[in-house]
């Protein structure tokens, strides 16, 4: 396959993509500094919020399908999904998200849901979060790390080591059944050796890949969803990371950048 150059509208979509997943970690840090100042709104609505662990049984893209079939967005998440403008549309999404908040119908239809709706939109939207954040931190969705330790010919260390990386990205994990299950036979057993790891994915003391490359996975996960990493060389996306958006730091030189890509792929399954 030959590889294209960057266009420079694409390097401005791409960066697009970016500000916005920056924009999203700004409503979350603003969230949770609600909710340490016990703002009566953030504890009424963190009230309503259905326990969601059980939700990472479903994949990344099942719940999000998930969230837009609540929201009433069939019709964009068909669209979303059309390869001719891929790109496109999740600018556009995140646009009318971002900066256009939802439609009048969106919002009344969201308007009109019972508490139980509203807590189980919430508990969808807040795995998506963890999923996202999975993506930060190890390349993998927090239901793609379950899902690892649900395979079976698998041996137990690495079982539990996608349990450990899931609950350090989303410790509310420790809820679904598989992890609790496995919790609770190492109680039985007495495993100190399990349950002190688990105790440092919980505290997140467990050392983890490098913080300083957490942009460049989820924005490495953003082009590969929209339009693939195999479209550009290794040379041009190293560029493009390093100069353009400066998520990969360029003192550690191109060689270094194609391993993280290769490490991506493997991750993703690629």
């Amino acid at each position: 396959m030959k590889k294209k150059k960057i266009s420079q509208k694409s390097r401005r979509q791409f960066k697009n993509l970016l500000d916005y997943y920056y924009k999203l970690g700004e409503e979350k840090a603003l969230f949770e500094a609600e909710l340490t100042e016990e703002s009566k709104k953030a504890m009424e609505l963190l009230s309503k919020v259905q326990p969601w662990a059980y939700l990472y049984s479903s994949s990344a893209a099942q719940i999000i399908i998930i969230f837009f079939v609540m929201i009433g967005w069939v019709d964009r998440l068909a669209k979303l999904v059309e390869e001719s403008s891929r790109m496109e549309n999740y600018l556009a999404l995140f646009k009318d998200v971002y900066e256009n908040d939802f439609d009048q119908e969106t919002q009344d239809h969201i308007d009109s849901f019972t508490d139980e709706e509203m807590g189980l939109l919430l508990a969808v939207l807040f795995s998506m979060l963890g999923n996202l954040e999975g993506y930060k931190m190890y390349s993998q969705s927090v239901s793609s790390l379950i899902s690892d330790a649900e395979i079976k010919f698998k041996d137990k260390e690495e079982i539990d080591e996608a349990m450990f990386k899931a609950i350090a990205v989303d410790r509310s994990v420790v809820a679904h059944p598989l992890i609790a299950k496995r919790i609770s036979t190492a109680h039985i057993l007495n495993d100190e050796g399990f349950l002190q790891l688990l105790t440092k994915s919980i505290t997140r003391t467990k050392p983890r890949r490098v913080h300083a490359l957490d942009d460049a996975r989820i924005m490495a996960e953003f082009i590969d969803e929209a339009v693939g990493l195999d479209t550009y060389s290794v040379e041009e996306l190293a560029e493009f990371f390093m100069n353009d958006i400066e998520t990969y730091p360029a003192e550690r030189g191109t060689s270094a950048f194609k391993k993280f890509l290769k490490k991506h792929k493997t991750r993703r399954g690629n």
